[in-house]
């Protein structure tokens, strides 16, 4: 290979932990994420604090938005280099209006949300990250900015090995 460049990468079973390899790319989860996210049509993908979301919203200019919760539960399983991780997902789009009206504005838009929800957690599994949604919740008005969409709490088990 021509390319002189280095990346991180993991191995498992060896020490030291990482060692640095030229021209091999491992995707992380994250990468994963953004790929699935932008596949959907997702404008942005934030990965952000709880306290940051509301700051950070208010900077988008691009509709809908995927934001993924930063504090999330690792479990490491039987298995060398596979991972649980149990996330919160923000699937937000944007209402455009203050005080708009739940029938004619806000459901339209959380329907939506639900079915790029679907299709992203897809674009995941696609990609090689087992995903087990197990709760979705409309909101509206949570934050500053004016949008609304669904909750979702999902784990997903990935491999750090996985290249997809």
């Amino acid at each position: 290979m021509t390319d002189n460049k280095e990346y991180e990468y993991r191995v498992v079973g060896q020490t030291p932990p990482a060692r640095r390899i030229v021209g091999v790319k491992i995707n992380s989860l994250n990468d994963h994420i953004d790929k699935a996210a932008g596949a959907c049509g997702f404008g942005s993908y934030i990965y952000a604090r709880l306290k940051e979301t509301n700051y950070i919203l208010g900077t988008i200019t691009e509709y809908p938005v995927v934001v993924r919760q930063f504090f999330e539960t690792i479990t490491p399983t039987d298995l060398d280099g596979v991972y649980k991780r149990a996330s919160k997902f923000l699937f937000c789009g944007d209402l455009g209006e203050a005080e708009p009206d739940t029938a004619t504005q806000v459901m339209p838009i959380v329907e939506e949300m639900i079915d790029r929800s679907a299709e992203f957690f897809e674009a995941l599994r696609d990609r090689g990250v087992e995903v087990q949604v197990t709760k979705i919740t409309p909101f509206a008005a949570r934050f500053d900015q004016l949008v609304c969409g669904v909750e979702c709490e999902a784990t997903m088990t990935y491999s750090t090995c996985n290249n997809g």
